[in-house]
């Protein structure tokens, strides 16, 4: 009997054992299923956008999703679902087929813990960052349908970091003082944390525009207004451009060694916003200015003078400044403000390397060159015979007129001048003959 009752009692041991592992297993499968069940849109936050690239999440269980990298204020929260059209409209229009999500911190079981209303993915998390502590959050996503029912509800857990959270503008080049003139084809690059620009506005608060002023912001200063970044990581990116394609020269920026440029940030509607950078340069579009650059200049014969007329004799003057005139030609590479004068007469190179500022035309060897309007140009090269930029040249209209063919027709003009003097006093001698001639014979 004693026996009897130990078996029973062993039996019941091993029944209570297989009970109590088999009711939370069961309960795990009832609430599994219960959960399952209670997302008939199949609500999911698979995935996050982290410095602007789709990150994968992880489901922990059923209707939990965690990333566990931590995600900052210009990061977003990308969710999926079927069957229905996501928006906040239906919040106070409600429609068969649509709803919206209720999102909160930690749960639902308080209005205290109510963050927003929201629609269609992602889900910037600058719109909720004031609600957020830093470190770990946990937010629900409650969907509500058509009848204003809570229909599902799903769980995202992440790790906040909510330092360096305001954008800025960065000047990387040209550095100050540079100059900016009509043959300058000057890049521009600029790093922008914690905002990136975008052509089509999508209302988020770290995206928009970036504008860019001389001087002063206002409308009649604006240069451009550029929508395009490249994305660098770790909330960065940079942006690119240059002088001419922004045609700078047709802006009628006054020279100056002091200009302004200013780059401010723009949302995406326009609105100036309060981050910005600036950067003087010097601007030389109208050439008033001795920048340092190489420049030749024709000082005689004058180009204001009215008589054009230049013979072979007459002397070229020249003025150089920022610049060293090899005498004859030399190898190696190209060395700042040093290289070779060359001459040309209508375009024709007279002289490739000339060593000195004063020069005629007779001294050019221009015996083939025929009367007329011409054009003598000087210009500043490199070693390797490559213009300078920005171009250094000059160049003065003449009439040539040969010193030959002057002195030649001297001659005659002085011969004919006597003659006529000739002439002129035997017509006057005869004429005083005749007359006294008349006297005597009355």
């Amino acid at each position: 009997m004693l026996s009897w009752l130990v078996r029973l009692s062993k039996l019941c041991a091993v029944l209570n054992l297989i009970i109590a592992i088999l009711i939370p297993i069961s309960s795990t499968i009832i609430t599994t299923a219960q959960q399952s069940a209670a997302n008939p849109i199949n609500l999911r936050i698979s995935k996050v956008v982290k410095d602007q690239k789709d990150e994968l999440t992880r489901q922990a269980s059923t209707n939990v999703w965690v990333y566990d990298d931590p995600l900052g204020i210009n990061d977003s929260i990308k969710y999926g679902w079927s069957g229905v059209d996501l928006n906040v409209k239906y919040r106070d229009n409600p429609a068969l087929g649509g709803g919206y999500l209720k999102i909160y911190n930690q749960d639902d079981s308080s209005n205290t813990n109510f963050i927003t209303d929201y629609g269609t993915s992602p889900l910037p998390i600058s719109k909720i960052s004031s609600k957020l502590v830093s470190g770990d959050n946990q937010l629900l996503f409650v969907y509500i349908n058509s009848s204003g029912v809570a229909a599902a509800k799903v769980v995202f857990q992440f790790n906040f970091d909510s330092s360096s959270t305001d954008p800025s503008v960065e000047v990387i080049s040209p550095s100050p003082g540079s100059v900016l003139a009509e043959e300058i084809d000057q890049n521009f690059v600029l790093k922008l944390s914690n905002f990136s620009l975008e052509s089509t506005s999508t209302n988020q608060p770290n995206k928009g525009l970036l504008n860019v002023y001389y001087n002063e912001v206002i409308d009649q200063n604006l240069i451009k207004i550029i929508d395009f970044s490249k994305d660098l990581g770790n909330n960065s990116a940079e942006v690119n451009f240059n002088t001419k394609n922004a045609e700078l020269a047709k802006l009628n920026i006054a020279d100056s060694t002091d200009t302004k440029f200013i780059f401010v940030l723009a949302s995406g509607s326009g609105e100036l916003l309060p981050y910005r950078a600036e950067l003087s340069v010097q601007t030389n579009y109208n050439n008033s200015l001795d920048v340092g650059f190489p420049r030749i200049t024709i000082l005689e014969p004058r180009k204001d003078r009215t008589d054009l007329k230049i013979d072979g004799e007459r002397k070229f003057i020249l003025q150089v400044d920022n610049f060293t005139i090899l005498p004859e030609r030399q190898d190696g590479q190209n060395e700042p403000e040093q290289g070779y004068l060359q001459i040309f007469v209508d375009e024709t190179p007279r002289e490739i390397i000339y060593p000195d500022t004063e020069f005629s035309l007779n001294e050019l060897g221009v015996s083939d060159l025929s009367e007329g309007k011409k054009t003598v140009r000087v210009q500043l090269v490199n070693k390797d015979f490559t213009k300078i930029v920005p171009e250094a040249s000059d160049s003065v209209d003449i009439i040539f007129t040969s010193s030959t063919n002057s002195t030649e027709n001297a001659g005659p003009q002085v011969q004919n001048n006597n003659w006529r003097l000739v002439i002129v006093v035997i017509t006057v001698v005869l004429v005083i003959g005749g007359i006294i001639v008349l006297i005597i014979k009355g």
